[in-house]
C-alpha cells in the first residue's frame, strides 16, 4: 500500500479570516468619485489656497470643468502628486485615487 501524504499551506491572516479589514487601507479597485474620495482630498489638500483662485476644486462642476481638458488633468497630477505643490504632499493612496479619478472624473 502506498500512502500519499498531502500537506497544504494555508496562510490567511486572522483579519482576512474574520472579515476584518484595515479601515485605513487604500481602495483603488472600486470606483473613485468626487463625492467619495476627491472632495475630501481637495478640501484637505487644495481648497485652503484654491477656494478663491483658479483652479477651484470646491464643487464637482468646478473640478470637472478643469480636469476634462487632458492638458489640465496631466498638469494637475504632475504638479500635485509628483511635485508636492505648495507643501500639499499626497500619500501613495491619494496619488493612486487621484490618477484613477482623472481618467474617469465621476461625480
Amino acid at each position: 500500500m502506498i500512502a500519499f501524504l498531502m500537506q497544504s499551506c494555508y496562510n490567511d491572516s486572522e483579519e482576512k479570516i474574520n472579515g476584518i479589514t484595515d479601515p485605513n487601507a487604500c481602495d483603488t479597485l472600486a470606483a473613485v468619485t468626487y463625492s467619495g474620495q476627491m472632495k475630501t482630498l481637495f478640501d484637505n489638500k487644495c481648497n485652503s489656497c484654491h477656494i478663491s483662485q483658479f483652479p477651484n476644486f470646491n464643487t464637482y462642476d468646478n473640478s470637472f470643468n478643469y480636469v476634462k481638458d487632458p492638458v489640465n488633468s496631466e498638469n494637475l497630477y504632475f504638479t500635485v502628486a509628483e511635485m508636492s505643490h505648495q507643501g500639499a504632499s499626497l500619500t501613495v493612496c491619494e496619488k493612486a485615487q487621484l490618477k484613477k479619478w482623472l481618467k474617469n472624473p465621476a461625480p
